[in-house]
């Protein structure tokens, strides 16, 4: 039996990743003309229930993500099972992710999703809040900017010894927190014996996670709601406008083996779904990319992932304890060709 983890970030999503009630069902309905008929079964129903969750407004949210129907879908495999959910909290703890609340309502219904959702399939769930190595990340970033320099060239800079003073200082600072917490994401792999970790819409880089150093290097798989191959390629982190953008007819999803290089690494599943009719609506553009995001959330990338799992042969992960790195060697390792 091969275990998985899904680990993404929490959106305030009626900003963030704003969906629409209006187009889901129809959006449903063509994405599952070609599907088994189990798979469609499950779809069909968790999509009824997924409305209820819905707000009744134009720009709403789609609170648990993917992951609302990728977890009966491993179901029906007899080989995986959900280990563990991650989420990942843009927030310093708790308390402040209450403050934050105030200000978007959705966070804290979109987490009591996730956590209804882990009760339901009786996953170990874990927050991890990430927002004190993300600011650091901001603050080192405008530092370089103002000193002719990027991040990675910095990284570069300091391996070389040809950074010093504070420069260098707040950058170690800053890959010290960013392994700190990468390795709490190995040590909740670890606990729950897990095999495979899938990224879905987990906004930040990987680096130890991915290193030679890490058991499950080979097992991190990225679900990106585009193709990646071929003639409509889109990767980066605004595949839906870029679509709309471009005036594609097929947009698609990929799940993909993890590597430094974003959005670069081996497909193992790409589906296609054609969005001619979006494309030739006289609706407002922004409302084009809400129709195709809510095509993507409407049980399409969650097939992906689910193909993915079934037609996929990962070897099980031998866990061992993490050597001892230092950040800097890890980090100046994964960036990425080219930069």
């Amino acid at each position: 039996m091969r275990k998985i983890a899904v680990i993404t970030t929490l959106h305030e999503v009626a900003r963030e990743e704003p969906i629409s009630s209006r187009y889901f069902m129809q959006e449903l309905e063509r994405n599952t003309e070609r599907m088994e008929k189990r798979v469609v079964s499950i779809i069909s129903q968790r999509a009824k229930d997924a409305l209820k969750r819905l707000n009744n407004t134009s720009f709403s949210g789609f609170l648990p993500g993917n992951i609302y129907f990728l977890l009966p879908l491993l179901e029906l495999l007899g080989d995986v099972k959900a280990g563990l959910i991650i989420l990942d909290i843009k927030a310093m703890n708790r308390e402040h992710l209450l403050l934050q609340t105030r200000r978007y309502p959705s966070l804290l219904t979109s987490l009591e999703a996730y956590r209804d959702l882990a009760e339901e399939f009786k996953v170990p769930f874990v927050e991890l809040y990430s927002l004190g190595w993300r600011r650091k990340v901001v603050r080192i970033s405008k530092e370089m900017k103002r000193a002719g320099l990027d991040l990675y060239t910095g990284i570069r800079m300091v391996k070389q010894g040809r950074l010093n003073g504070q420069l260098r200082e707040s950058l170690l600072s800053v890959l010290s927190d960013k392994m700190v917490f990468e390795k709490r994401i190995i040590s909740e792999l670890e606990r729950n014996s897990i095999d495979v970790l899938l990224s879905d819409r987990a906004m930040f880089y990987l680096g130890l996670i991915i290193d030679d150093v890490s058991p499950i290097k080979g097992n991190v798989i990225n679900s990106h709601p585009a193709l990646l191959k071929g003639e409509f390629v889109l990767p980066g982190n605004t595949p839906t406008s870029d679509a709309v953008r471009l005036k594609l007819p097929v947009v698609g999803a990929t799940v993909h083996h993890l590597t430094y290089e974003v959005d670069s690494g081996e497909p193992i599943v790409e589906l296609k779904r054609n969005v001619e009719h979006v494309m030739n609506s006289n609706v407002a553009e922004k409302d084009k990319e809400v129709w195709i995001r809510t095509g993507n959330y409407a049980g399409f990338e969650a097939y992906a992932q689910y193909l993915a799992f079934a037609g996929f042969e990962f070897e099980k992960v031998a866990w061992n304890r993490v050597e001892e790195e230092n950040p800097l060697d890890v980090y100046s390792r994964v960036i990425p060709p080219g930069r």
